[in-house]
């Protein structure tokens, strides 16, 4: 009887994954814009489009260590954009009914004050859940 011996294969090594593999969205795929994102309601990536907030923003022009002043400045001016935002994506929406809509404010930690925007139900009596 004659036996051949056949050469040992090494086992293949196993593959590293790539850092995000299989994460979902921009965590699997740091490359990936918002309007590519299966997950991403395509009613809402049309209405953000027209703003141009259907893929990645430019990065901020500065960071953590500009002066506070910068900051802030920095900060004033994002806000004014979103307020502008919000009211686009708002104009021409009809009044939802049903809904009463009343501004109070309260005083904050600090003495400073804060404005609550309050919107319940018409019919609501008593205290309801808050966001």
């Amino acid at each position: 009887m004659t036996t051949t011996s056949e050469p040992a294969t090494a086992a293949a090594a196993p593959s590293t994954p790539s850092p995000g593999a299989g994460l979902p969205g921009r965590l699997g795929d740091p490359t990936m814009q918002m309007r590519d994102d299966p997950r991403c309601d395509p009613r809402m990536i049309a209405a953000l489009a027209p703003f141009g907030l259907d893929g990645a923003g430019a990065p901020p022009p500065l960071d953590g260590s500009a002066p506070r002043e910068a900051l802030l400045e920095f900060c004033g001016a994002a806000e004014a954009g979103f307020e502008a935002v919000f009211a686009g994506l708002m104009a021409g929406l009809p009044e939802l009914e049903g809904l009463t809509r009343t501004t109070r404010t309260i005083d904050g930690p600090d003495g400073n004050e804060i404005t609550l925007y309050v919107v319940r139900p018409a019919d609501a009596t008593g205290p309801i859940p808050g966001v």
